[in-house]
């Protein structure tokens, strides 16, 4: 599918979570290495699993 991000996107909304210590530390690193905000890498993250993009079942 090679659905990705559009920088364009809108977000216009704002979610809490609750995830372990040691997922965001990772998730942290994970983005230090890559050099953007564990935010967007977050929401990258989702965006590509709603779409299919990370074997998952491809909408809702």
């Amino acid at each position: 599918m090679g659905h990705a991000a559009r920088p364009t996107s809108r977000k216009d909304k704002r979610v809490n979570i609750r995830i372990s210590s040691q997922d965001l530390e990772l998730l942290q690193a994970r983005a230090l290495r890559e050099g953007i905000p564990y935010q967007t890498l977050m929401s990258s993250i989702l965006h590509k699993y709603v779409h299919g993009a990370l074997g998952g079942s491809g909408g809702p």
